[in-house]
């Protein structure tokens, strides 16, 4: 399963933190990864957490740093174990971009 959400803006300085929490319970737990995809078609795994992590919400973070427009795509793969992949639940919740991740000044054409 995948999903990605909305275009964001160039950010080189650091300041664009992207805030979410993810749960991760189960025998047959897999994969959450989170991917930075850039216009250029370039994807970074910027985020990966495989595995039970226990019946409880967990809060994750990433600093972007990124001369080109981005996304940010979430995968959840199924775990290994033959037949039981019934058994684990992933989720995310509450995912939120800090202000640092917009910006005023106009992207150039080249670089959206």
């Amino acid at each position: 399963l995948t999903w990605s959400g909305d275009r964001f803006p160039p950010v080189i300085d650091g300041r664009c933190i992207f805030r979410f929490w993810y749960h991760m319970w189960g025998q047959s737990m897999g994969t959450l990864e989170v991917v930075l995809v850039k216009t250029n078609g370039s994807r970074e795994v910027v985020f990966t957490k495989s595995g039970n992590q226990g019946n409880h919400w967990l809060r994750g973070a990433i600093r972007i740093y990124s001369e080109q427009s981005y996304s940010i795509e979430f995968r959840a793969l199924r775990g290994s174990k033959e037949g039981v992949n019934f058994l684990s639940d992933i989720a995310i919740d509450d995912v939120s971009p800090t202000a640092g991740c917009e910006t005023t000044v106009p992207i150039p054409a080249d670089r959206k």
